[in-house]
C-alpha cells in the first residue's frame, strides 16, 4: 500500500505553481469545401515545435486540397488510412518513436467520421455474415454503436496519451432533429459517438464558408464558430475564443494559448448564443436522440 502512495504522491502537483504543458485535443467539423483539411493542416504546423513533423492521416483522399497552398505540405506526413486498426499501429509506432515517429508533433485524422463510418459498416458486414463481395440489406442492429462509439474514443485516447503531441480531427457535419422539432448541426457521428468524442477534446468548432461578390470579384469568406449557439453544436475551453472567428484568427489564439503556461483550460460556456430561433425559447444542448441510436449511415452531401 506504501508504494502504492508514493507512487501517486510522484503524480500530485501544486496547480498554484505548475507550469501548464497542454497537447492540443480539436475537431474541426463542417460540410465539404469549408475549409477543415486546410486548417486543420495550418494548425497543426503553427503549434508543433521546430523540427517536427504532422501526421496526416488520411481517409478519404483530402490532401488533393492542400495542393493549392504553396508550403502547407512541407514538414506534412501522409499516411493513407486503411482500417481502424491503423491507428494503435501509428499510436504505438509514436510512442516507442519508430522509424522516425518519433519527430510527429501533431497527428491530423483527415474525416474521422469516415473512418467511424467505415468500422460501423465492417461491423454491420460482420454481424450479418456478408461475403466480401455481397451488398448486404438485413437491417443495422443498433446494439452494434457501443462498441463503435468505444472504439472510436479509445483510438483518440491512444494518441492523446502521447507526450507533446497534438491531436486534430476534422469530420462531416449533420443535422439532428431535437425536441423541439429544430435542426441542430452536429460533427456527422452517431449521437452518442459525437458526446464520447466531445468530452475529451478543448475545442470542437464548427466552419462555414459564405460566397460573396461575382465573376472576377468573388471570394470565400471562412468563418469558424467555437462556442455553442441554438442552432450550432460547438465547444471550447480555450480562454480567448470568441464566439465566431476568421481561421488566422482562430489558429493565433488557439497558438497563443498553448504557448502560455501560466493559464490552464477554462470552464465550458453553458449558456447558448441565439440564432435567431422563435421567442417561445432555445433548444437545450443535450438529449438528442438519446433513447435510440438511429440506423445512421454517415455523410449524405
Amino acid at each position: 500500500m506504501a508504494n502504492r502512495l508514493d507512487e501517486i504522491m510522484t503524480r500530485m502537483n501544486d496547480l498554484g505553481n505548475e507550469k501548464v504543458a497542454k497537447n492540443l485535443m480539436a475537431m474541426l467539423y463542417g460540410k465539404p469545401g469549408t475549409g477543415k483539411t486546410v486548417l486543420s493542416v495550418g494548425l497543426a504546423k503553427s503549434i508543433i515545435a521546430e523540427g517536427q513533423k504532422v501526421l496526416y492521416i488520411d481517409t478519404k483522399e483530402g490532401w488533393v486540397s492542400l495542393q493549392n497552398h504553396e508550403g502547407l505540405m512541407e514538414d506534412v506526413v501522409r499516411v493513407q488510412y486503411s482500417a481502424f486498426a491503423d491507428f494503435a499501429v501509428l499510436a504505438n509506432a509514436i510512442a516507442k518513436g519508430e522509424n522516425g515517429m518519433d519527430m510527429v508533433g501533431a497527428v491530423i485524422i483527415d474525416e474521422y467520421s469516415t473512418a467511424a463510418d467505415m468500422l460501423l459498416d465492417a461491423l454491420y458486414r460482420e454481424d450479418v455474415g456478408a461475403l466480401p463481395d455481397e451488398i448486404p440489406t438485413a437491417e443495422l442492429n443498433t446494439g452494434l454503436y457501443k462498441p463503435m462509439g468505444d472504439a472510436c474514443r479509445k483510438a483518440i485516447e491512444m494518441f492523446q496519451n502521447l507526450a507533446g503531441v497534438h491531436v486534430i480531427l476534422t469530420a462531416h457535419e449533420r443535422e439532428v432533429m431535437d425536441n423541439r422539432k429544430v435542426k441542430v448541426i452536429k460533427p456527422g457521428f452517431s449521437p452518442k459517438n459525437a458526446d464520447g468524442i466531445q468530452r475529451i477534446m478543448h475545442v470542437t468548432a464548427h466552419l462555414t464558408t459564405e460566397i460573396k461578390g461575382l465573376g472576377k470579384n468573388t471570394n470565400y469568406e471562412r468563418k469558424v464558430q467555437s462556442h455553442p449557439s441554438a442552432l450550432v453544436d460547438a465547444k471550447s475551453r480555450i480562454g480567448g475564443l470568441p464566439l465566431m472567428t476568421s481561421p488566422e484568427e482562430f489558429v493565433d489564439i488557439v497558438t497563443d494559448w498553448l504557448n502560455d503556461d501560466s493559464v490552464g483550460v477554462v470552464a465550458e460556456t453553458k449558456t447558448l448564443a441565439s440564432d435567431g430561433l422563435p421567442d417561445e425559447g432555445v433548444p437545450v444542448a443535450e438529449g438528442y436522440l438519446e433513447d435510440d441510436e438511429p440506423a445512421f449511415v454517415g455523410d449524405t452531401n
